[in-house]
């Protein structure tokens, strides 16, 4: 049996690693992995810092609060076209589904059309030349239920159809099953709603290897070394679908092997290269782990709460109105100063304009109250409500909207 205090201890360590390995923009990006994988449009720094981002949120910490906030504003800003990758808006929309300012639910009603949009009428999303089993599963993981209901149908039936026997392979046209790929049907499936079919489990329960890990195929379509990568979404895959705990301790003990002194999350345990995408796969399934000791898992409950918990962190300096000020004149300015910032990042010169457009603040003068504005702009920054990016700055969650829940 895997101790929890183990566990507990490599995820902050690792999570302490993703915060010192993070860019000053907010982003992550690829330094030195070895370029051969993951997917193209994985090596982009929207990707991997809505990964990375995730990955603290599923551990999250009053301390993490300022990287997560940091990094949410960086996908915000990340511009992408209609042509770009379906991948790429899968995961921009997966980071702003923990962003709630005006802005950003702006942007998750642009995103949710054009991802109905790009789907095909068989269910699937494209990726070059068909289609790709881990972009369909990158979709749907983003995807609210609310107001998408035909899209879930047709992807459930895609997923139904694309599963070649007992499981399913890199994309529709290849016979080839591999347990990374089955896993990717299987949380899709439980995401949508969709019981996953009983001969997948079992599939993936049979292919784990002696050491608890399971392997991945090469695009040559021969098999390769078992990683953490694959590990992680077969243990998430059978925690949720209530598969062989036995197979799901094993994979823990793989897991907990793959990790240096520093933190960093392995491929594997004789590999020394940082592959960032590597921290949200193993991380949420420590942290599904966990959950399971004291809860029944359901995979939409766990999502939910650990977002009331990034809220919850969020919220610890901001415990009632009069933490916004002293005088009633003063907490009124600042809440107006936050709107302002939900409709995008501005400088203070910026937020002025914003402000006189309102009756009650046409006394303002750029060269007169810029200091006043910019003393009110530095308090948000010190109780940690506002962030600041070069001389502009932003807010990635608004705080002042009403908590539905807190843990």
């Amino acid at each position: 049996m895997v101790e929890e205090k183990e566990v507990t201890e490599y995820i902050s360590r690792a999570c302490d690693f993703l915060i010192r390995d993070q860019n000053e923009d907010g982003s992550w990006s690829m330094k030195h992995e070895k370029l051969k994988e993951p997917p193209s449009p994985y090596q982009n720094s929207l990707i991997i810092t809505s990964q990375s981002l995730q990955s603290l949120i599923f551990a999250v910490k009053p301390k993490y609060v300022d990287s997560i906030k940091k990094a949410i504003n960086f996908c915000i800003n990340s511009e992408l076209s209609p042509e770009d990758s379906v991948d790429l808006w899968a995961w921009k929309l997966s980071a702003l589904n923990f962003s709630n300012t005006v802005k950003s639910e702006k942007l998750k009603e642009i995103i949710i059309k054009i991802l109905k949009e790009k789907q095909e009428e068989s269910g699937c999303w494209p990726y070059y030349p068909h289609t790709f089993t881990l972009t369909n599963y990158s979709v749907c993981n983003a995807l609210p239920k609310e107001k998408v209901e035909e899209t879930i149908s047709k992807a459930i039936k895609w997923f139904k159809k694309a599963r070649k026997g007992k499981g399913w392979s890199r994309d529709d046209k290849d016979d080839k099953i591999e347990p990374s790929f089955t896993a990717n049907g299987i949380l899709s499936l439980i995401k949508l709603g969709e019981q996953p079919p009983k001969e997948a489990v079992d599939y993936l329960e049979s292919e784990q290897e002696d050491n608890g890990g399971w392997r991945v195929l090469s695009d040559s379509g021969q098999w390769e070394n078992v990683t953490s990568y694959s590990t992680a979404l077969c243990v998430s895959s059978l925690l949720l679908a209530n598969g062989s705990r036995e197979k799901v301790e094993k994979g823990m003990e793989y897991l907990l092997k793959c990790q240096d002194e520093s933190g960093r999350i392995l491929r594997s345990p004789n590999e020394k290269e940082t592959y960032h995408y590597l921290f949200y796969y193993v991380i949420q399934a420590l942290e599904l782990y966990l959950y399971s000791k004291n809860n029944i898992l359901d995979l939409h409950k766990f999502e939910e709460e650990k977002k009331q918990q990034f809220l919850f962190a969020c919220y610890r300096n901001v415990l009632n109105s009069r933490a916004l000020g002293v005088t009633e004149q003063s907490r009124i300015r600042r809440k107006d100063i936050l709107r302002a910032l939900e409709e995008g990042d501005k400088e203070v010169a910026e937020i002025i304009d914003y402000l006189k457009k309102d009756n009650k603040y046409q006394h303002l003068n750029k060269k007169s109250h810029i200091t006043q504005i910019k003393s009110d702009v530095e308090y948000l920054r010190s109780i940690k409500l506002i962030g600041k990016r070069r001389e502009s700055y932003y807010i990635s969650t608004n705080l002042l909207q009403p908590l539905t829940k807190i843990f």
